[in-house]
């Protein structure tokens, strides 16, 4: 008997455990990131998804038991995709929630990349609920140097903007 409303019930494949990419120019994670490439494509800027990866490492929580050291600290490698990379060679990330994973994120990735130049672009500017200072998001990010900015006032230097006024 089929159950409605449930996709495991539909089919034997598995269900997908991650979101589905929205398809259109190129595959978006989110409907902001669709959003911003379209700003993009008005302002006629040109630009690439998801091209370059840059790896970063993590101090691990538990310790590792090595052979010749026995326990100690290790680093986690990981790999951060920026969202956009445009052809002045500003690399855009698009964030609707700043979470304190992609804060930490964000720091270690600019830390151990000091030639990346990203810069964010925030859906909203929401208040960091965790911050003892209550900082906004845009605040966060002038704290640590950071360039950021909040959709869709986007700097027109940051993407060279060629868009003509009426």
């Amino acid at each position: 008997m089929r159950k409605s409303g449930h996709p495991q019930y539909l089919t034997n494949k598995p269900v997908k455990k991650y979101r589905t990419r929205i398809k259109s120019k190129g595959r978006f994670r989110s409907k902001f990131e669709k959003e911003f490439a379209n700003h993009l494509n008005e302002h006629n800027v040109t630009w690439e998804y998801e091209v370059d990866t840059y790896l970063y490492y993590l101090p691990m929580l538990n310790k590792m038991l090595c052979p010749t050291c026995g326990l100690v600290k290790g680093l986690i490698e990981r790999k951060y995709t920026p969202d956009f990379k445009l052809k002045n060679g500003i690399t855009i990330e698009c964030k609707g929630i700043f979470s304190p994973k992609d804060r930490v994120k964000m720091r270690a990735v600019l830390k151990q990349n000091p030639k990346l130049d990203v810069r964010i672009v925030f859906m909203r500017d929401n208040i960091i609920k965790e911050s003892a200072d209550k900082l906004t998001y845009t605040e966060w990010c002038k704290k640590y140097n950071i360039m950021s900015c909040v959709f869709p006032d986007v700097p027109n230097d940051w993407i060279g903007s060629t868009k003509k006024r009426a």
